[in-house]
């Protein structure tokens, strides 16, 4: 969960193309995540489904 928060790295940002506003009209966003990231984001999530209830 840790990673989540820390945010993108200098390395994750530096393929980051330039973009205008056009570009975004019908953009959706898209996050490169690793296996081990995303284990934590899927317990994460049914963590708060089952402390919602």
């Amino acid at each position: 969960m840790s990673r989540l928060r820390q945010g993108p790295s200098a390395a994750d940002l530096q393929d980051i193309p330039p973009t205008s506003a056009a570009d975004w009209e019908d953009a959706e966003l898209l996050v490169p995540v690793d296996p081990e990231t995303w284990k934590d984001f899927l317990a994460f999530r049914e963590n708060r489904r089952r402390s919602s209830r």
